[in-house]
């Protein structure tokens, strides 16, 4: 399966525009300095932010499509995705994410009532 990013997203400063394939199997970096949209460009592709236009799919999967305003929700798309720094997701609270942080740590659930 090949992942498949054609978008563009105004931020602050400049747009950011790119046009990509990963191919299954192959590592693909994404590099730049601080400011550059690579987290934005990570966030987007899993459909926590939405570009201004373009496409993003997954094989045969379209995830993203503007022009329809197609969009799969980021629950279902097959991607990982490990964040800078610990926030929670928006369809949790403070519970649910402590449980699931405590389980992945431990590799079991916590004995706690929530």
């Amino acid at each position: 399966m090949t992942l498949t990013v054609n978008i563009a997203k105004q931020l602050e400063h400049f747009e950011l525009r790119t046009d990509f394939s990963c191919p299954a199997g192959e590592l693909t970096a994404i590099v730049g300095p601080s400011g550059a949209g690579k987290t934005t460009l990570v966030r987007t592709i899993a459909g926590l932010e939405q570009p201004d236009r373009g496409t993003i799919s997954l094989g045969d999967t379209l995830w993203t499509d503007t022009n329809t305003d197609h969009c799969v929700p980021t629950h279902k798309r097959k991607i990982g995705l490990v964040f800078q720094d610990y926030t929670l997701s928006s369809h949790d609270g403070p519970s649910e994410h402590h449980f699931r942080r405590t389980e992945s740590r431990h590799g079991r659930p916590p004995d706690a009532n929530f």
